[in-house]
């Protein structure tokens, strides 16, 4: 599985409730090291996609997404 786009709150409930091994980035489109990092993720969600004996899937929420209860719920303060 490739790098998914979480497009709402509720995708990234979903996504985290059924995918019990999971990397979530926080990001932003404004943020610089954060468009700079997405390539690596998706390098890096590719590899394991690859591998069969690997559960791991990666997803990627940006800023328009995430409210106060996301923002809190995960305590994130502010992008790199």
């Amino acid at each position: 599985m490739a790098l998914e786009e979480l497009p709402s709150s509720d995708s990234l409930t979903a996504f985290l409730s059924t995918h019990s091994n999971s990397l979530v980035c926080f990001s932003a489109t404004w943020c610089g090291p954060c468009k700079a990092s997405k390539p690596a993720l998706e390098s890096l969600a590719s590899q394991y996609a690859a591998d069969p004996s690997v559960d791991l899937h990666s997803g990627i929420v940006y800023e328009h997404v995430l409210g106060d209860e996301v923002t809190s719920k995960y305590r994130i303060r502010a992008f790199p």
